[in-house]
C-alpha cells in the first residue's frame, strides 16, 4: 500500500488532484480559445501599451480603456500555472470590464522558468505600486484599484491582496480595495509535495510565506470556483473564502478549470456579477 503523504492521499493521488490538464482533456483547445478572444480583443480595444513598471521584458502593464475617464482600475494577474502564458493570453478578459466603465490593466510578470515564485509575487505588487503612482496619467483612477486573477493567477493576486507589504513600499495599506481570485491555490503546503515543486523548488518556508491563507487581507474579496474543479482546488477556494471572510462566493455550475474564466466579463451570469 503507497503511504500516505497530504491529508489522507498518496503521492499519486495528491499529483492528480492538482493536476487540472489531467481532469480536462481538450485543455489545449481553451488555451487557444483564450489566444483567439485576446487576439480579438487587442484589435476591437487597442490597448495603451506597453507601459513598462520594470526592467524586464516581461515588466509591463497593457491599459484597456472605457470610452469615459476617469476610472477605476482592474489589475489583472494571467494563469498558467506559474510557468506559462503571458498577459497577451489576458487581454479577452478586458472585453467585459471595459464595458462596465472600468480600465483593464494586463499585467506581465517573469515566470517560474526564470525566477522564483516569491520574485514573481515581488513583481505583481511592484506593478500595483506602479500603477498607484502613474496610472492617473492614463485616465485611471488611483483611489479605486482591484486586484483578480484566475489559477495560478489569483494566487498571486491574494498575495497582492494580504496585507503585509504594502507599508514596505511606501503605499496605503488599501491600495488594492478590492479583490477577485477565481479558481487559486491558497495553501502552497501541498504544492510543495507534488509533481509541480519539481519546477517551483519551494522549501518549508518558502511554501508556507506564499500561502495567502495564512495571512490576512487588506481589502474585500471575491473567490469563485469551478463545480468541475478537482476536490483539491475547491478545498482551497472555500477554505480562503472562510479564513478572510469573503463577500461573496460563487460555484458555477458545469464549469470546469478553463471554462469558468469565460464567463467572468458578462454581467448576466454569476462570475460576471460578482466581477
Amino acid at each position: 500500500m503507497d503511504p500516505i503523504v497530504y491529508r489522507g492521499m498518496t503521492q499519486a493521488e495528491l499529483d492528480s488532484v492538482l493536476d487540472n490538464q489531467r481532469h480536462v482533456p481538450d485543455v489545449a483547445e481553451w488555451i487557444a480559445e483564450y489566444g483567439r478572444r485576446s487576439a480579438a480583443a487587442r484589435m476591437r480595444l487597442r490597448p495603451v501599451g506597453p507601459l513598462a513598471y520594470g526592467p524586464g521584458a516581461r515588466h509591463a502593464v497593457d491599459l484597456y480603456l472605457p470610452a469615459r475617464l476617469p476610472a477605476p482600475v482592474h489589475v489583472f494577474l494571467h494563469g498558467g500555472a506559474w510557468r506559462a502564458l503571458s498577459r497577451d493570453e489576458a487581454a479577452w478578459h478586458a472585453e467585459g470590464v471595459v464595458a462596465q466603465g472600468a480600465i483593464f490593466a494586463a499585467v506581465g510578470f517573469d515566470l517560474s522558468t526564470e525566477v522564483r515564485l516569491g520574485e514573481m509575487v515581488r513583481q505583481a505588487r511592484q506593478a500595483v505600486a506602479w500603477l498607484f503612482g502613474n496610472v492617473a496619467a492614463h485616465g485611471g483612477d488611483p483611489a479605486r484599484i482591484t486586484i483578480g486573477g484566475h489559477s495560478s493567477g489569483a494566487h498571486m493576486a491574494a498575495m497582492v491582496a494580504r496585507d503585509d507589504w504594502q507599508d514596505a513600499a511606501g503605499l496605503p495599506r488599501d491600495v488594492v480595495k478590492g479583490a477577485y481570485l477565481l479558481s487559486g491555490l491558497y495553501d502552497l503546503e501541498p504544492v510543495r509535495r507534488c509533481y509541480r515543486n519539481a519546477l517551483l523548488g519551494l522549501d518549508e518556508a518558502e511554501a508556507a510565506s506564499l500561502s495567502p491563507i495564512l495571512g490576512r487581507p487588506s481589502c474585500p474579496v471575491v473567490v469563485g470556483v469551478a463545480e468541475r474543479e478537482t476536490p483539491e482546488f475547491r478545498r482551497h477556494c472555500f477554505a480562503l473564502a472562510a479564513e478572510w471572510g469573503a463577500r461573496f462566493v460563487f460555484d458555477a455550475p458545469g464549469r470546469q478549470h478553463y471554462d469558468v474564466a469565460l464567463d467572468a466579463g458578462d454581467p448576466a451570469t454569476e462570475e460576471g456579477t460578482a466581477l
